[in-house]
């Protein structure tokens, strides 16, 4: 009888020393609740006539640069997808540093209002070619910014020439990037930091996220 009693005992106290002894796994349950390493701290709300949305920002970045990618020159003038890749990779980072740059004189905060950031976007079908080759200049740069000397993000003006005076064999009179001028310096060889270097004294590309 006594054994039996013991035996119980010693059952019934299993699964409490399981707790004491034994740490419950919950590194899964902790990756779920938090976002990955390195993801940036807010995302993009963006208001329109469907109602309101949330985009991450390297979403957001696929938008922008499809509202900006001169096709009609980048297809004329290169017709090689690796070599249109380093273009569409150059302008990319430089989407994204403007976003960045809105979110930091913003004040760091968790919803971005993108009206309130003057910036550009256009949203393309998920299964268009053009927003194939986006996101892939957009993967492939991921977390890639320009900044200055001090590791700040700068703000990155572009610009292109109008339809009845487009002059893409020069760098033009605008500021910052010209959209069809870095389209010849990616034909002629220039890779994408390359080519932000063309338009864009003492920078540096840093990756702030992966």
């Amino acid at each position: 009888m006594k054994n039996l009693s013991r035996l119980l005992i010693f059952i019934l106290c299993v699964p409490l020393l399981a707790r004491l002894f034994i740490k419950p796994d919950t590194e899964g349950q902790e990756r779920e609740r938090q976002p990955a390493e390195g993801e940036p701290p807010f995302t993009v709300a963006v208001d329109g006539d469907k109602g309101s949305f949330r985009y991450e920002p390297e979403h957001t970045v696929d938008y922008m640069m499809a509202a900006v990618v001169p096709w009609e020159t980048l297809s004329g003038e290169i017709a090689l997808e690796n070599v249109r890749q380093e273009y569409l990779k150059a302008l990319a980072v430089l989407c994204r540093t403007n976003l960045i740059y809105e979110w930091q004189q913003a004040g760091y905060p968790e919803v971005l209002a993108w009206k309130d950031c003057g910036l550009y976007m256009k949203r393309l079908r998920a299964d268009s070619p053009e927003l194939c080759e986006i996101r892939s200049a957009v993967e492939a740069t991921r977390g890639a910014v320009m900044t200055d000397e001090s590791n700040a993000v700068i703000a990155a003006p572009f610009f292109t020439s109008s339809d009845w005076e487009m002059q893409i064999h020069s760098v033009g009179e605008g500021e910052g990037f010209s959209l069809n001028y870095g389209v010849l310096m990616a034909r002629d060889g220039a890779d994408f930091a390359g080519i932000l270097n063309g338009f864009f004294e003492n920078i540096k590309i840093i990756v702030m996220y992966k």
